[in-house]
């Protein structure tokens, strides 16, 4: 119901991105990553220390949050299912 809005985040701010859903609960999220130079490869982000990214943070949730920015240019997205 609510697509995150783009950010630009340098490497020591941190980005937060928010997702709204709807939809017969419950709902599960799964935050994934598109590596600059690899369109079309998205990767399924976990929490902690992601290669290329950052320190990762609300992987399965509604709410992403990456600090220590590694890369310029990646794009994200989240897969909302029930």
């Amino acid at each position: 119901t609510d697509q995150p809005d783009s950010h630009f985040v340098c490497p020591t701010g941190t980005g937060v991105f928010t997702v709204g859903a709807g939809g017969d609960g419950p709902l599960t999220y799964q935050w994934q990553v598109e590596l600059a130079g690899e369109q079309g490869t998205w990767t399924s982000l976990t929490d902690g220390a992601v290669s290329s990214v950052g320190d990762v943070s609300g992987a399965t949730t509604d709410t992403l949050s990456i600090s220590g920015v590694l890369a310029a240019n990646n794009s994200f997205r989240c897969v909302v299912s029930n």
